[in-house]
């Protein structure tokens, strides 16, 4: 096997499954803690932990690779690197996700959708909407919630993320990350000791 082929490959997998361990966790904490996760406050916080849990293995792997190959990483290499760390974190969270919430524990799930939707109506009677308002906004939610605890479509909806969202992000670490320096640099010194 060609050599930076192989590099790559193992560079992809360590990194990968960094990212997998870690989302891994998260996942595992959130239901241990028994965060609800219908909450907006924690929309915001875990979109943020999610790019985080992928970003930081990305670059990671993406330097790995480079420091072994003879010739920095093109743009290509890196987004295809990315793309395939964030997948194999991203994967391993839905699938754990999954399992855990309409698996192992569908009451949690339905306990947590209930407790939004009864948090929803609290709002939005204390915002002072008329009743005609409030009833068409809950029966919006409602029929979103109800979306939600479908299994398959849910399984479905998290694996086409588990694609989209590292496909996203890589592009804009391929795009940030240098490659170049380390070579340089590295020749430099190569250069200086040498003599030449």
């Amino acid at each position: 096997m060609n050599t930076n082929k192989s590099v790559f490959i193992n560079g992809v997998i360590r990194f990968g499954l960094i990212s997998a361990a870690v989302f891994a966790l998260y996942c595992i904490l959130i239901y241990v803690l028994e965060v609800n996760i219908f909450a907006p406050f924690f929309s915001i916080f875990s979109l943020l932990l999610t790019i985080l849990f992928m970003v930081v293995p990305m670059v990671m792997g993406i330097r790995y690779i480079n420091k072994m190959q003879v010739s920095p990483m093109g743009f290509g290499s890196k987004y295809l690197a990315a793309l395939l760390i964030g997948f194999i974190g991203m994967l391993v969270y839905s699938i754990l996700f999954w399992i855990l919430m309409y698996q192992v524990d569908p009451a949690y799930m339905a306990g947590m959708q209930e407790q939004f939707i009864s948090d929803m109506y609290d709002r939005f009677a204390e915002a002072g909407m008329s009743e005609d308002l409030v009833a068409s906004q809950m029966e919006r939610i409602i029929r979103q919630m109800e979306r939600a605890k479908d299994p398959v479509r849910n399984l479905l909806t998290s694996l086409a993320s588990s694609i989209i969202t590292p496909g996203l992000i890589g592009l804009i670490v391929a795009a940030a990350v240098n490659t170049r320096r380390y070579h340089e640099d590295h020749i430099v010194v190569l250069d200086e000791e040498t003599g030449k």
